[in-house]
């Protein structure tokens, strides 16, 4: 069974810290302005929270979904980092 959770970030912050009480560690999906955006990292402290880090404080939206087999690394942290090594300059 999926669950999901939606958040707001109204005032710019560069953490914003999430309770979302899904009793997982969800896949998180962020929107700044209409924009999808990919934070600095994802820190997942327990299964019903998570810490977003951003280079520069943004207000915006972020959208958890999860189920009850969906685990994370065993670190509970991912990054964004660099450019996509998967696509070549052409693309």
């Amino acid at each position: 069974m999926f669950a999901a959770f939606n958040f707001v970030q109204g005032t710019p912050s560069a953490t914003w810290t999430i309770n979302h009480g899904l009793g997982v560690k969800p896949v998180v999906d962020v929107t700044v302005d209409g924009q999808k955006m990919y934070p600095m990292s994802v820190e997942h402290i327990t299964d019903n929270q998570l810490v977003l880090t951003f280079s520069v404080p943004r207000a915006g939206k972020a959208r958890l979904v999860g189920n009850g087999v969906y685990k994370m690394s065993p670190t509970n942290t991912y990054f964004e980092s660099g450019p996509n090594p998967w696509l070549t300059e052409e693309e």
